[in-house]
């Protein structure tokens, strides 16, 4: 049977499905050579990663023989609704491998894998694999995927009896329903899953977690990439490829990143706590719809979906002492990295007008703020971790002076916006406060010079404001 990292390397070619179609019958390693000899001219290279990328990931193919000698059992047949490949080996293993999401359908599919029992592209995943086991007889079946492909391979390993094994690459989670559904076979089949990413990967943590023994690896971001167009960008830590280092070893096993463990921490909580079930389908198909930039959804679902968020996370602040203590943990050198990946989008949406999408959560929010005491509490006492969170970006010395600058826009533009919104219905006097409080302390080199008393005072009196009008 092939090793895990064998297995990752299948991953990366399920993206490749369409080509893998013309060899029926043939062997991979033919694919990977009319690849490395011309083939990749004129073909659009699929999950963000490079043609340099791609041919160490045929190079390995090729040099491995095991992997080079894998035979096309059954390519991908959209009857089934998935897309999948099939290898098998001279030993008696069938290789299932499912790819990543395809297609603006599959996103929405995604949100409701965090909100209902099981969903159509699951079941399709299912069904391919039902029918591989009539194809491949008594043949043992190893299934693999990455990203939504993880998913596919997690859930047909639980729901099925055929899988012997399976390695999810940063494969999404799934919803409270899925678990107790499938209780029972979850417990006798957890141990056949492996659960892998890289520390920074921001799709492991949607959704609850199979089981708790999810490996974290530093990948290549750990040794800087000079000139990958997507060194800056946040799918670097979630292609394919995302486990290995520039040198194409896998990285050293690690632990996860502190801002996807939160928000996992944060998905869980809203998953399961009771009071927010009336709207999970919405909040997460609207921050779906964000996501995908799809141009057809509607802005206020979308802002409801972002207000809803909000509302759930001041929960966890105001409830939860483990998640506020993430903060220090959070602000490390390499996440302050993370940080940077944003600049360029901010940047493109600076300018003198807040965008729609800005006014419409504005104006949803503060009438949720107004009309929910429990949520008005929260934002006040949130308000306060929040100050000190943001001082505490500001002063971390790695941090760039062109990110504070757009970082600390977007800042002042949604402060300033919800003072004029909240202005008549509660007490807002602290959010100019804070506005100018942090204007005054974070433009130039002010802000990382003063010490821990300076700042103390600078903030003392806002604080006490601010736990005044939480009790409003």
């Amino acid at each position: 049977m092939l090793t895990d990292w064998q297995l990752e390397r299948l991953c990366a070619m399920a993206y490749f499905d369409e080509l893998v179609n013309r060899f029926p019958g043939g062997r991979l390693g033919r694919v990977a050579f009319s690849l490395l000899n011309g083939g990749f001219g004129g073909l659009e290279l699929p999950a963000a990663m490079t043609e340099t990328d791609w041919r160490r990931v045929m190079s390995d193919i090729q040099n491995d023989a095991a992997l080079r000698t894998l035979t096309v059992v059954r390519s991908s047949d959209i009857a089934f609704g998935t897309r999948a490949i099939a290898l098998g080996d001279r030993a008696g293993s069938v290789y299932a491998v499912f790819r990543g999401t395809s297609g603006d359908g599959e996103w929405l599919d995604n949100a409701l894998g965090m909100t209902q029992a099981e969903t159509a592209q699951q079941q399709a995943a299912a069904r391919f694999i039902n029918e591989l086991r009539k194809r491949a007889g008594k043949r043992r079946i190893v299934v693999a995927g990455h990203s939504k492909g993880g998913n596919k391979a997690q859930y047909v390993t639980v729901t099925t009896p055929w899988v012997e094994h399976c390695f999810s690459l940063d494969g999404q989670g799934f919803s409270p329903d899925f678990l107790t559904k499938y209780k029972k076979e979850i417990a006798e089949r957890k141990t056949r899953v492996t659960l892998a990413a890289e520390r920074r990967g921001f799709v492991n943590c949607l959704g609850l977690y199979l089981h708790d023994g999810a490996s974290f690896y530093a990948g290549r971001r750990a040794d800087p990439y000079p000139g990958h167009p997507y060194g800056d960008a946040l799918p670097f830590f979630h292609c394919p490829d995302s486990l290995r280092g520039k040198d194409g070893e896998i990285g050293a096993q690690s632990f996860q990143n502190p801002i996807p463990e939160s928000l996992n921490r944060l998905i869980k909580y809203f998953l399961t706590e009771p009071k927010y079930a009336a709207g999970r389908k919405e909040t997460a198909t609207g921050l779906v719809s964000l996501m995908m930039e799809n141009k057809s959804a509607s802005g206020d679902n979308i802002a409801k979906a972002l207000v809803e968020i909000c509302v759930v996370f001041m929960d966890l602040v105001c409830s939860d002492s483990a998640f506020r203590e993430k903060a220090d943990a959070v602000f490390t050198d390499e996440t302050v990295t993370m940080l940077a990946t944003f600049e360029t989008v901010i940047h493109t949406q600076k300018s003198d007008e807040p965008s729609s999408l800005l006014s419409l959560f504005a104006e949803q929010f503060s009438k949720r703020v107004e009309t929910d005491k429990e949520a008005r509490g929260n934002f006040f006492r949130s308000l306060k971790y929040l100050a000190l969170l943001v001082m505490r970006i500001f002063m971390e010395p790695e941090v760039e002076n062109a990110i504070l600058d757009h970082i600390f826009w977007f800042i002042g533009k949604l402060l300033k916006h919800l003072a004029d919104i909240l202005a008549g219905g509660v007490k807002t006097a602290l959010i100019p406060s804070l506005w100018n409080t942090l204007h005054a302390q974070t433009r130039g080199e002010k802000c990382l010079t003063c010490t821990k008393e300076e700042r103390d005072s600078h903030f003392g009196k806002m604080l006490t404001h601010l736990d005044g009008c939480a009790e409003a």
